[in-house]
């Protein structure tokens, strides 16, 4: 049985970044949130267990793991709740993310960079 999708496959296009530079990090963070948020529309925050598929389209090879952070939090800004007592718009209930399926795909052009995100119920 396939998880029903919640939003996407929607594609973030340009230079993925890494978790830990904060210069590059946080405008991608804030693009990935602005293009889900505009996708999203006006419905409720998520609050139920969802599956985030991500598909990394980069030039030249990054760590998995510090690409996966960045997205996260750029979804979770505009799909969960911030928590409270915090002032991070980064900061946000992305407890609900119960699965993570990410991969990386090699491209051979800079335009062709980005992210595809998928957000799934989570089964």
């Amino acid at each position: 049985m396939e998880a029903e999708i919640i939003t996407g496959p929607l594609f973030v296009q340009g230079k993925p970044r890494t978790y830990g530079d904060r210069k590059t990090e946080e405008p991608w963070k804030t693009k990935i949130s602005n293009e889900i948020r505009t996708k999203w529309g006006t419905r409720k925050p998520v609050r139920e267990k969802v599956q985030v598929d991500l598909k990394f389209y980069i030039l030249r090879d990054l760590d998995l793991d510090n690409l996966i952070k960045p997205c996260i939090d750029g979804m979770g800004n505009a799909l969960f709740e911030r928590r409270k007592g915090r002032s991070s718009p980064w900061d946000t209930e992305d407890t609900w993310v119960w699965k993570i399926i990410a991969e990386k795909v090699e491209v051979t052009n800079e335009n062709d960079e980005g992210v595809e995100i998928t957000i799934k119920r989570y089964l």
